[in-house]
């Protein structure tokens, strides 16, 4: 399940992968208290190919930024990355997780819906 309206978290403000990590699990939406931050395969289904700038559907996702969204992904090649989407392009990759790199969070719940194969957007 996705919060159509991205703002809802932190206001929109991009956050460090650690604040992220941490503020996702931590926050409560209209009932909701397991939210988290999506790894790079649930974040990545919801890049519409068939777009760019931004590359998401942007009736079923607002507030959605033209720019990087951090995942839960630690990068194969070096524990000092995790992967994000670009919602610009669509693309996916590993990037550098300092405390002084922020980006964009799109947080998630995943449970009694079993998977992000059905997308599930929460309209608030």
């Amino acid at each position: 399940m996705w919060l159509k309206y991205a703002n809802n978290y932190n206001s929109g403000a991009a956050q460090t992968w650690e604040a992220a990590l941490s503020g996702c699990e931590w926050f409560s939406y209209a009932g909701y208290s397991d939210w988290r931050l999506p790894n790079v395969r649930e974040l990545k289904s919801i890049v519409d190919a068939g777009k760019e700038y931004p590359a998401i559907n942007t009736t079923y996702f607002r507030d959605t930024k033209i720019d990087g969204y951090w995942t839960s992904t630690i990068y194969v090649h070096g524990t000092s990355h995790a992967w994000f989407v670009d919602f610009g392009t669509g693309y996916a990759c590993g990037y550098s997780k300092p405390s002084f790199t922020t980006m964009s969070v799109r947080c998630a719940v995943a449970r009694e819906y079993g998977s992000f194969d059905n997308l599930v957007i929460f309209d608030f």
